[in-house]
């Protein structure tokens, strides 16, 4: 069975490893205009886009999530996330799993709705130049942080990861649509 991960997918996992299409392309030898197929319009990319994509940024260590009503097609819940380590894993310098300073990645949550800065700042009234430093986890208030991440969480984004407070690193870091409860 082929799986097809979704466009808006894609651009969160593009997000999560900050590389712009034109390297994804290369590192996942395909041609940059499939790269931008894949994240825009499913009808237009070819199925063998979706699948070199997608091995490729699991071979970076981003799993996808979300699931599947067989009778419809359904998705719910879509979206990527770095890999968790598993609760056998001992984390050591030689352990592969990505890890962030930072729990909460806006930069994913924008790529999820496809929305340029000028256009968040306008519809959560939070200044451009504030959500650079949000994204970019520099200089940034508290009450912007929360205003961002409820603003975020009032469209359906679900933010994902979990912390180690011995290190004070994020594992898992990534977001999704907030699942449907049948």
């Amino acid at each position: 069975m082929i799986i097809v991960v979704p466009s808006d997918v894609l651009r969160i996992a593009r997000a999560l490893a900050a590389l712009s299409q034109r390297q994804v392309a290369e590192a996942a030898q395909m041609d940059r205009m499939q790269v931008v197929a894949a994240e825009g319009r499913q009808d237009r990319a070819r199925v063998q886009s979706y699948e070199k994509l997608r091995d490729f940024y699991e071979d970076v260590g981003i799993e996808f999530l979300g699931t599947v009503d067989i009778g419809t097609g359904t998705v719910s819940g879509a979206g990527a996330r770095w890999r968790k380590p598993s609760a056998s894993t001992q984390m050591n310098a030689s352990t592969h799993i990505h890890a962030e300073p930072n729990g909460v990645s806006f930069v994913a949550a924008r790529s999820l709705l496809n929305v340029p800065l000028t256009k968040l700042a306008q519809d959560s009234g939070i200044e451009r130049r504030q959500l650079s430093a949000l994204e970019n986890h520099i200089d940034f208030s508290k009450d912007d942080f929360d205003r961002l991440r409820a603003y975020y969480e009032g469209l359906g984004i679900e933010f994902l990861g979990q912390g180690d407070v011995s290190t004070n690193l994020f594992y898992g870091v990534g977001v999704r649509w907030k699942p449907i409860l049948l």
